[in-house]
């Protein structure tokens, strides 16, 4: 699995497209609006993946990307609120034991966070409605499952191989920086894909939720 997510971006046909209008667009995220068109890119690869198309999608309908890439951003700030919230209430409201206790409260909520925001983000990737991003019968069996565990690890080896790259190659003045942002870029569609595929195989997405077959009672 982790091979094959880390050719899938390679096996396009139009991977060097798509990695420069990335890279370019990573370059200008500052300007916010590309940072969304990324995000909501991001979230097409989460969608193709979830409904077995392996094929890398076309950087189109920019629109789309951007709206999507804002609904994505909304899901996260949901998903983080609380951790942040705790953490400022207790450093800025109790003292002492309860201090600590707060602290470490909010950081097992910001832990759980990272931990289900990939799985949140994929679900509304395929069902295309941000609350089903925070639906718990969507999520329980995801967040449950060995093989969205052993995707979210297999996701984090390559953030961090990611990392190691790009901080090797981030010594190289200017243009070391430059390639490390196309090679970030390129990480991120691999990480998106594990996602997909780790979600999709938990069995919750194999089909839209309103084509589910429904169990009726024997009569």
């Amino acid at each position: 699995m982790l091979s094959a997510a880390i050719n899938y971006p390679r096996e396009s046909d139009h991977v060097l497209k798509t990695v420069l209008i990335g890279g370019v667009l990573s370059l200008l995220s500052v300007l916010i609006i590309p940072a969304f068109i990324l995000g909501g890119y991001g979230i097409r690869v989460l969608r193709h993946t979830t409904l077995g198309d392996d094929e890398l999608p076309q950087f189109d309908d920019w629109g789309k990307l951007a709206v999507d890439g804002l609904k994505g951003f909304a899901i996260a700030i949901g998903y983080f609120l609380v951790p942040i919230i705790l953490f400022g209430l207790s450093i800025a409201a109790l003292s002492g034991t309860l201090q600590t206790v707060g602290i470490i409260v909010s950081t097992i909520a910001y832990l759980a966070a990272i931990y289900s925001l990939p799985a949140a983000t994929t679900v509304f990737a395929r069902e295309e409605r941000i609350g089903a991003a925070f639906t718990t019968n969507n999520l329980r069996p995801i967040l449950t499952s060995r093989r969205y565990v052993g995707g979210w690890l297999r996701a984090l080896v390559v953030s961090f191989a990611a990392g190691l790259i790009m901080g090797v190659i981030g010594l190289v003045p200017i243009l070391g920086a430059i390639a490390g942002v196309f090679i970030g870029f390129y990480m991120n569609l691999v990480i998106s894909h594990l996602f997909g595929h780790a979600v999709a195989d938990a069995g919750r997405l194999a089909v839209p939720h309103e084509e589910q077959p429904v169990t009726r009672p024997v009569a």
